[in-house]
């Protein structure tokens, strides 16, 4: 089961562009090509992806936390929850800040034959498996519903390039 820690490694690891491919940064360039400023470019549509999956897990995190709580009550659960995710969105989680403007603008050159489209696809099938899982409950969720849906979020087949091109950038994520 991947838990918060998880998810964040994962996306810290492959990195995305949220609008889709770049001119600059062509889906068949290699990690290891680009240029100072283009790692910089890379690095921000990472943390920008931290957006996408901070908000799931948010929802996620903040829902079981609720049901736990709350003892059943789905009123008492309903409330506790959006106070949470309301307070998650005033003060985000900066604990995978990737401080893009620095030199090693989150170090994305470690992966050197990585793709850019191969880590744009594992970052987005890791957004898309957080935003579908935290579609999928709420305060009128079963225990048995959470729990299968949190226990299911696993590796998406699309990291697997990350796992084999960057062995050692995947074990800190908890992809290998």
């Amino acid at each position: 089961m991947l838990l918060r820690t998880g998810w964040f490694a994962m996306v810290l690891a492959v990195g995305s562009s949220a609008c889709g491919g770049d001119e600059a940064l062509s889906d068949t360039r290699t990690l290891g090509s680009l240029s100072p400023a283009e790692q910089r470019l890379a690095c921000r549509r990472l943390q920008t992806r931290f957006t996408r999956v901070d908000d799931a897990y948010a929802q996620i995190s903040c829902t079981l936390t609720a049901f736990t709580i709350s003892n059943g009550d789905r009123n008492d659960c309903a409330t506790q929850r959006a106070d949470c995710i309301a307070s998650a969105k005033t003060t985000p989680d900066n604990m995978f800040d990737l401080n893009c403007d620095s030199d090693d603008a989150g170090n994305l050159t470690s992966c050197g034959d990585l793709t850019v489209g191969e880590m744009n696809a594992c970052a987005d099938s890791i957004a898309t498996m957080a935003e579908s899982a935290a579609a999928k409950v709420d305060c009128s969720s079963t225990s048995d519903t959470i729990a299968s849906t949190t226990s299911a979020l696993q590796r998406p087949a699309e990291c697997q390039a990350l796992s084999d091109e960057c062995p050692d950038v995947a074990a800190r994520a908890g992809l290998r």
